[in-house]
Formats: structure tokens, C-alpha cells, sequence
């Protein structure tokens, strides 16, 4: 017992992390071995402070214990990824407008459409009524 309790004295237990944290990652090999150069964001949590991390830049999975890990928050988060739809709200709101006299001419047809419509109308219904 007296060699357990001397591994533990100076060793404390590092929180947690959740998936979608963004995360420090320390090098395990190279010319700087302890060097964290690298960022990623943990993508699962697996049983004993073992974490898979996706890289920042490369996409690259890689698998870490927690000790070669810290948590981070961004500076700037990344923006949000825009549809084709945004583009063409945009496209519309800057299309020139009609002018107001193309507007009336427009206008004019229809109801004259409309008026032909209902006289057509009229006279189906006298020729069902004779």
C-alpha cells in the first residue's frame, strides 16, 4: 500500500472532455515530441481516458490518451456553410424592379383576361339555358 499511495500523491485526475470539444494536441514523435502545434476536435470518447480526435487542416483521425490532450476554446469559430438557397435570395433581392408603367400594362391584361373570362362564362350559361 505504501508504494500505491506514493505513485498517487502528486498526480491529480484531468477533466473530462465532451465530443465537439476543441482540443490541443500534443506531438508523440519528431524532432519536438512535446511540442502541441496541433488542434483538433474530439469526435468519440472511449473507456479509459482514451479519446479519437479529428485534426484541424488534415481531417486526419488520431487516437490520444488524455494527458496528451487539453482543451481550448477558439478564438474565432468557423462560419456557418451557406446553401445554394442563400445565394439565390441574394440573386433576387439585387434583380432591377419593373417600372410602375410595365406594371399597369400588366395589370390591364389580366382584368381584361378576367372580363373575357366571365363574358364567356355568360354565355355558356344562356346557351345551357335555351
Amino acid at each position: 500500500m505504501r508504494a500505491a499511495e506514493r505513485w498517487t500523491e502528486h498526480t491529480k485526475r484531468l477533466p473530462l472532455l465532451a465530443v465537439g470539444n476543441h482540443v490541443g494536441i500534443q506531438n508523440e514523435t519528431g524532432p519536438y515530441p512535446t511540442k502541441w502545434d496541433k488542434t483538433g476536435v474530439v469526435i468519440e470518447v472511449r473507456q479509459f481516458d482514451q479519446y479519437v480526435v479529428r485534426v484541424d487542416g488534415s481531417g486526419r483521425m488520431s487516437t490520444r490518451n488524455r494527458k496528451f490532450l487539453k482543451k481550448y476554446i477558439p478564438v474565432q469559430t468557423k462560419p456557418p456553410r451557406h446553401a445554394i438557397d442563400d445565394d439565390l435570395r441574394h440573386l433576387t433581392l439585387s434583380l432591377p424592379r419593373p417600372n410602375k408603367q410595365l406594371q399597369i400594362k400588366i395589370e390591364e391584361k389580366k382584368e381584361k383576361k378576367r372580363k373575357i373570362g366571365k363574358i364567356e362564362q355568360n354565355d355558356k350559361k344562356r346557351q345551357i339555358q335555351v
